[in-house]
């Protein structure tokens, strides 16, 4: 049995294994009709490295089963690629919460200074996890533009918002120092 008929049974590991390597993992990710496949395929797409894999990810986050899309975003982020900022930023606009903060932890790991303004937006979202996400993803990049809209985060009504704003702050004044 292939892992293009298993749902289950470590399907990262059987996607790794596949014939055709990467090839067949995209091939997956873009025609499989279990979206735990898609799933799993996306995981992989991530943790192989592969600048192969940026394209089909990208396509990704329009996938109906959001948990496919959100991998997808956690997988370009972790692939690192700028070639993902433009469509992760407009997954930050998306109406469900756990796509936005996917997108704002992707764009953080990326590191690109082309979503610190809308990062700095997403600072307000009605989510507080998408929020939490948003400050961390400025630390990360560390832009001297964010310092002010965090410090105002250090008066949200969220304790974990107020840790994730202060934390954020700290590791843009190292940067700035360091400058």
């Amino acid at each position: 049995m292939s892992f293009m008929q298993r749902p289950f049974c470590s399907l990262d590991a059987e996607l790794l294994k596949a014939k055709d390597g990467i090839s067949s993992v995209i091939r997956a990710l873009r025609c499989h009709q279990d979206g735990i496949v898609r799933q799993a395929a996306a995981r992989v797409l991530g943790q192989s490295g592969d600048s192969q894999a940026v394209q089909p990810l990208i396509a990704a986050l329009e996938d109906d089963v959001a948990p496919v899309s959100e991998v997808a975003a956690t997988s370009l982020g972790k692939l690192g690629d700028p070639r993902a900022v433009g469509s992760l930023l407009v997954l930050l606009r998306q109406e469900r919460a756990d796509r936005r903060r996917c997108a704002a932890e992707a764009l953080g790991a990326i590191g690109d200074a082309r979503a610190v303004e809308p990062l700095i937006g997403v600072l307000r979202d009605t989510c507080c996890r998408v929020r939490m996400a948003a400050a961390k993803a400025l630390g990360e990049i560390g832009d001297a533009r964010a310092m002010e809209p965090l410090m105002a985060a250090l008066g949200d009504g969220d304790t974990y918002i107020r840790l994730a704003a202060a934390s954020a702050l700290s590791r843009i004044g190292s940067a700035t120092a360091r400058s």
